[in-house]
């Protein structure tokens, strides 16, 4: 499972893949969300939503921020989109794979990995050259802020790890798991799934322990803390959180399916979902209030941007 290739990407431009005005894009404040059928839309501080046309048809499954104008997308069919001015113009970069691109995550110098059907991949230079971690089906993939931990669930539900000191190895296995999430400092991280329990690491990875839920959800997304504090989103609306103590609260702000929740500095954060719900929190979690439209289609990835590290 080691590195086994390195590879050229194919840049080219996205025509007519602007944003629309002078004023939007990550620096602003708020949000982007990306979704079916090449769907993203950014979600200003005052909660309210402005279109991209990308000018493409393909499912966006993730996207990641770095810093303020530094972002990067993926989707299906081997979908892998990156800008580096707030999003005024977007390239359109070519991984090697038709497989669907699932999960996507930046770290502040310069890496970016991306998991999907076709494998597991990292870039050194913010995705102009590519290296293959592993082959197989992935899931979910993090990293840490600077670069040196990664984190990556296959299909299978194993988690997978590398650092500095390692090359990529299991670490933890949870059948049925669909997803995971790492704190920027890469010492926290949880992997959730169907089921009445999830797990958390406060050791990189090395260890694992149980939480229990008090009731069965259909998790497919979460946010960690430095602290270990999470919220995770599911089926039916749910928004569960568990605090630095393993205390669980469970509300349901909506009915409809939670695809993917962020959480930013100052307690403002967005949960998304299958029906184009678009929920803000003002208060890390504690109150949902949906923003002043849906998006048109199911929303199945989100994030926020922030100065650099």
């Amino acid at each position: 499972m080691r590195r086994i290739a390195i590879a050229l990407a194919l840049v080219c431009s996205l025509a007519g893949c602007r944003k629309k005005g002078g004023e939007l894009g990550p620096g602003a404040g708020g949000a982007w969300l990306v979704g079916e059928r090449g769907m993203m839309i950014n979600v200003h501080a005052d909660g309210t939503l402005s279109d991209y046309d990308l000018e493409i048809d393909e499912d966006l499954l993730d996207i990641a921020c770095r810093g303020t104008d530094s972002v990067f997308v993926v989707g299906a069919r081997g979908t892998f989109l990156r800008t580096f001015d707030g999003g005024a113009e977007w390239e359109s970069i070519e991984l090697g794979t038709r497989g669907a691109l699932r999960s996507v995550a930046a770290a502040s110098r310069e890496y970016v990995v991306v998991a999907g059907d076709e494998g597991l991949f990292l870039s050194a230079d913010s995705g102009t050259t590519w290296s293959t971690l592993a082959t197989g089906s992935f899931a979910s993939v993090t990293i840490d802020q600077t670069g040196d931990v990664i984190m990556a669930l296959d299909r299978g539900g194993t988690v997978w790890r590398e650092d500095r000191a390692s090359a990529l190895r299991p670490v933890f296995a949870s059948f049925g798991a669909v997803a995971l999430a790492m704190s920027p400092s890469g010492e926290r991280a949880v992997v959730m799934g169907p089921g009445r329990t999830l797990w958390t690491s406060a050791t990189g990875g090395a260890s694992w322990q149980a939480v229990e839920l008090g009731g069965s959800y259909d998790l497919r997304n979460a946010w960690i803390a430095p602290d270990g504090a999470l919220l995770a989103v599911g089926a039916n609306g749910v928004v569960l959180q568990v605090d630095a103590q393993r205390r669980v609260s469970v509300q349901r702000p909506v009915r409809a399916d939670l695809e993917a929740v962020h959480l930013g500095p100052g307690g403002v954060g967005y949960a998304v979902g299958a029906d184009g719900r678009v929920l803000q929190t003002l208060d890390d979690g504690a109150a949902w209030t949906p923003t002043s439209r849906a998006a048109p289609q199911r929303v199945l990835g989100v994030d926020q941007s922030y100065p650099p590290y």
